[in-house]
């Protein structure tokens, strides 16, 4: 009897796959015309923007200082205990710290 609901699920997905979900196209839009017309209400002079008297620049502000060359590092360097994959002469280097329980 829970078969049933199962079943019937499954018939519907199959079912509704198969049917042609394409639109039929509409048969022909007439192409809609505007007319417009200039009026003489508007300025048609340009408008100036205020200068500045400041020059426009940007100020990087970095919430932390990076650290210098001499700074120690928060993490310990790899070490023989450490699970290493690939040459020890490496260019690139990924750590990865994680707890596994």
């Amino acid at each position: 009897m829970k078969q049933i609901p199962w079943l019937l699920l499954v018939a519907v997905v199959l079912v509704s796959g198969c049917a042609n979900g394409a639109a039929t196209p509409s048969t022909s839009a007439t192409p809609l015309t505007v007319q417009v017309t200039r009026t003489g209400l508007v300025d048609e002079r340009p408008s100036q923007t205020p200068r500045l008297e400041v020059p426009a620049g940007c100020t990087v502000i970095s919430p932390r200082p990076t650290p210098g060359p001499t700074e120690e590092s928060l993490f310990p360097p790899v070490g023989a205990q450490d699970w290493v994959k690939g040459p020890q002469a490496a260019q690139v280097t990924i750590l990865v710290y994680g707890d596994y329980m």
